[in-house]
């Protein structure tokens, strides 16, 4: 097995079988992102070789989860807007600033908005011009000018190429969001930061703490398949309600304080829900949740 330059490992003798169930092997479980070249060399008795080659693609493991979308040149925060506008402002917890990443495919995600009602990202067809988001009804369907590449730039840092190229990156160009044809530049890239972690920069005007919040539901892992964790701050106990977007009530469960573990064995398909919490208090919180 190479590398683009060095050898990474090498078998000579059967079974050439690598990080087979029960080993531990630590060549490939570190495999760097890139290309890498397989190359079998047989030589028979006589001394005459033959050679076959195949070429493998190790990706990086697509970003899942809820994040804010910080830009590296100007420190704005993604966020969406009334009548399916999107814009950049500066740092804050609501959730307008909160993108849910779907998977789609081919590790490609659709950028869904944390704000009931709001749904993904679509780029224009032109170039520089504004990103919108449409309804969460297209999230059942994707398609290339929803669908966005998470490519790593460095650390946390990404920049997010449209399945279809020609609509370019995410950007920040002159305090717009928009669609930009380079995303080589800082103007491209996002710090990806996970919803609950409360060391995002600050912006100019605006300290941003996470600790401080108070009547917050966090839930987790969202997306989900089967399991969902729900943690409630500034509330003892609380009714916790699953509904699916026409309205129907599909899990019911109660919170008591700490971790609460939902098993949903099933019970939802794929798509988007809202997560109701009420609590002894009265406080209302609902949160949009997305199963696969």
């Amino acid at each position: 097995l190479d590398g683009s330059t060095t050898s990474i490992r090498q078998e000579n003798g059967a079974p050439y079988e690598w990080n087979a169930p029960g080993q531990n092997d630590p060549a490939l479980q570190t495999l760097s992102v890139g290309t890498h070249t397989i190359r079998a060399v047989v030589v028979d008795n006589e001394g005459a070789t033959a050679e076959a080659v195949i070429s493998i693609t190790v990706n990086r493991a697509v970003p899942q989860g809820t994040f804010y979308l910080q830009n590296v040149a100007t420190g704005n925060m993604l966020e969406s807007e009334g009548g399916g506008a999107i814009g950049l402002y500066t740092p804050s917890t609501i959730d307008e600033k909160k993108w849910n990443f779907i998977p789609s495919s081919d590790g490609y995600v659709m950028l869904d908005n944390g704000l009931v009602g709001r749904g993904p990202i679509r780029a224009s067809t032109g170039v520089n011009s504004p990103l919108v988001w449409v309804s969460e009804g297209y999230l059942a369907s994707p398609y290339v000018n929803r669908e966005w590449l998470p490519i790593l730039v460095s650390g946390n840092i990404y920049k997010f190429e449209c399945r279809d190229a020609v609509r370019g990156y995410i950007a920040d160009i002159g305090g717009n969001a928009v669609n930009s044809a380079n995303g080589d530049v800082t103007t491209a890239h996002w710090e990806l930061i996970p919803f609950g972690d409360s060391s995002v920069k600050s912006g100019s005007n605006n300290d941003f703490n996470q600790n401080a919040l108070i009547n917050e539901m966090v839930m987790y892992p969202n997306p989900m398949t089967n399991t969902l964790y729900i943690e409630l701050s500034g509330a003892k106990s609380a009714d916790i309600s699953i509904f699916n977007v026409d309205g129907q009530l599909i899990m019911q469960e109660k919170y008591t304080g700490g971790t609460l573990t939902i098993n949903t064995d099933g019970k939802l398909k794929t798509g988007i829900y809202f997560v109701k919490s009420v609590s002894e208090n009265g406080t209302v919180l609902t949160k949009k949740l997305a199963v696969y």
